[in-house]
Order: C-alpha cells, then sequence, then structure tokens
C-alpha cells in the first residue's frame, strides 16, 4: 500500500486541468443553485478537487479510496488470510448554495475492480434520497475516460490481466433545510471471499473519481 501512495505525488496539482464531460444538459435555464468551495472528506484520503467556472459541476479525483482483499490460501500445515471480508466507507461533506427547496443532481462514479471468480466486490452510495448498488460491471463505453492516475498505480502493484474498468450514474435529490446546506456522500466499498474454499482468491475495487452536476431546473430526464 506505501508503494501505492508513494507512486502518485503532486495529484492535486492536476485539479486545475480536470475537464468536465458534457452530461446533455442544456444551458436554457438558469439554476439558482451552486456547488460551492470547501468540499471534505476523511484526512486519510488523498484527493484533489474542481469546481466548473459556473459552479455547476465539480470532479473530485482520489488517489487511495479502495480496499483489497488478498487470496486465501490452504495447506495441510497451515492456513493463511482467513479473513472473509474487507470493508472501506468513505463520506464526503459537499457544500452548496441554492434558492430552491430541493435540488437535483447527477453523480457518476468510475473506478477500478480485479475480481477472482470464488470472490466478490460490492459499492454502495448513499446520497441526498437514494442508495444506490453501484454496477460494477466491465464498462462497455469504448473508451472509459479514468480522470486520475489511480489506476497506473494499482496495476503496478497488483497488475492482473481481468482488471477492468467501471462506471456507474446516481440519479437523486438533496432537500434544503439550512441556510448553508451541505451534501453528503456515503460510500461503503466492500470485498469478500469464501474462506471455507480452498484458495479463494482475491478481489480488489478502487474509485477512480466522481463528477456532481446540478440538474437545470424544468428538466424531466437525466442524461448522460
Amino acid at each position: 500500500m506505501s508503494r501505492l501512495l508513494s507512486a502518485l505525488p503532486g495529484i492535486a496539482v492536476f485539479a486545475s486541468s480536470v475537464l468536465f464531460a458534457s452530461s446533455g444538459l442544456s444551458d436554457d435555464t438558469k439554476s439558482g443553485s451552486k456547488l460551492t468551495k470547501g468540499i471534505a472528506v476523511p484526512s486519510n484520503l488523498g484527493f484533489s478537487t474542481n469546481i466548473s467556472p459556473d459552479a455547476q459541476a465539480a470532479t473530485i479525483i482520489f488517489d487511495n479510496l479502495g480496499v483489497t482483499i488478498d487470496p486465501a490460501k490452504k495447506s495441510a500445515a497451515a492456513a493463511s488470510n482467513q479473513t472473509a471480508i474487507k470493508t472501506k466507507v468513505a463520506t464526503l461533506n459537499i457544500p452548496y448554495s441554492t434558492d430552491q427547496r430541493s435540488v437535483s443532481m447527477t453523480m457518476d462514479l468510475r473506478g477500478v475492480a480485479d475480481v477472482d471468480s470464488s470472490a466478490s466486490a460490492r459499492l454502495i452510495a448513499c446520497v441526498g434520497d437514494k442508495t444506490h448498488v453501484v454496477s460494477l460491471v466491465k464498462s462497455k463505453a469504448e473508451k472509459l475516460e479514468l480522470k486520475g492516475n489511480l489506476k497506473i498505480a494499482v496495476a503496478e502493484e497488483q497488475f492482473s490481466s481481468q482488471m477492468f474498468d467501471w462506471q456507474d450514474r446516481v440519479e437523486f435529490t438533496v432537500q434544503t433545510h439550512a441556510s448553508k446546506p451541505v451534501m453528503q456522500v456515503t460510500l461503503f466499498l466492500v470485498v469478500e471471499h469464501d474462506t471455507d474454499t480452498s484458495d479463494a482468491g482475491a478481489a480488489s475495487l478502487w474509485i477512480d473519481s466522481l463528477d456532481l452536476e446540478i440538474v437545470k431546473p424544468g428538466k424531466a430526464a437525466y442524461k448522460r
């Protein structure tokens, strides 16, 4: 893990060059809501942030938000790594301002995973009015643009031909109950394997980045 963290110097400098992908939302209706500065994450996470010039979108890039469980090995003499499950929980606090009673947003999550057949990985995202089980399947997109250097570091640490990129979108609404509202995003990462199975496999799950975007008032549908 220490080599993984040391492989990512200066990631914060990269934040200013992050490009926001178009979500398909038109600009014909002005939003009275804005994402504001002061995004906070747990102190043990390396991250960088960027808020768009119009304050309608934000990107958070992580350099060490992940969890890994190594293979379980059994032999006639001994057994090793009989931990059945490992977890990681991170809560992000994202301030915003609005003149609306509620604000609709989209959150795009993307990352990498490496899961053996005898192991599993799950990611649950809780934000606003939604608790969403993220789809951890290989992206069908011709080119999934990971925004950080996390995959490079993970591949150097634990390269596997079955490693794949994934992405998923969460559509949600936050209710405004304070003069200075703060939106919370909680991410639950879980990897596990069956310790009753001989040579149970490994699993690794990493979040590269997330994008937030405010949905313009009057828009009935979310678009990618």
